[in-house]
C-alpha cells in the first residue's frame, strides 16, 4: 500500500475476509497508521508469509478503483526516473476529493469491523 500523507515507503496490510474480492491494484483503501486512518492505494496483492503480524485494511474507499495497472506502472517509472517515492506520484494521479476520508472517519475502527466508506462524488459533465 502507498499511503497518502504517510511514510515515504510501501507498507503491507492484511485484507480481511469481508473485503476479499473487493480490493484490487489501484483501489483506494483506508488503512490504520498509528491511531489514525489514512487513505492509501493498493499497488499489488500477494499471498505469502510475513515476519510478524500485518494490520488489516480498515475499509475500502468508494466503489471502484480510480487507477489501473498502467497508471501504477507509470507512477513507478516516474518515481524511479525523477527520484521520488511512488506514493507521492500516485497522490498526484488521484483526484483531490478522493484523497481524504469522509468527515468522522479519521479514527481506526474497532478490530474486525471492515466497512466501505462511501463518498458522494460531484456530477461531471463530459
Amino acid at each position: 500500500m502507498e499511503i497518502f500523507d504517510g511514510p515515504r515507503i510501501s507498507l503491507s496490510y492484511a485484507i480481511p475476509a469481508e473485503l476479499a474480492g473487493k480490493i484490487f491494484p489501484g483501489s483506494l483503501v483506508a488503512v490504520p497508521l498509528k491511531s489514525r486512518l489514512r487513505v492509501a492505494v493498493a499497488v499489488g496483492l500477494e499471498r505469502g508469509t510475513f515476519a510478524g503480524a500485518l494490520r488489516p485494511v480498515a475499509a475500502t474507499v468508494g466503489n471502484q478503483a480510480p487507477l489501473g495497472a498502467a497508471a501504477i506502472e507509470l507512477a513507478r517509472w516516474t518515481a524511479f526516473h525523477y527520484g521520488n517515492c511512488v506514493g507521492d506520484v500516485l497522490k498526484l494521479m488521484v483526484p483531490r476529493h478522493l484523497r481524504k476520508l469522509p468527515k468522522g472517519n479519521g479514527k481506526a475502527p474497532a478490530k474486525g469491523k471492515a466497512e466501505v466508506l462511501q463518498r458522494e462524488l460531484p456530477l461531471a459533465l463530459i
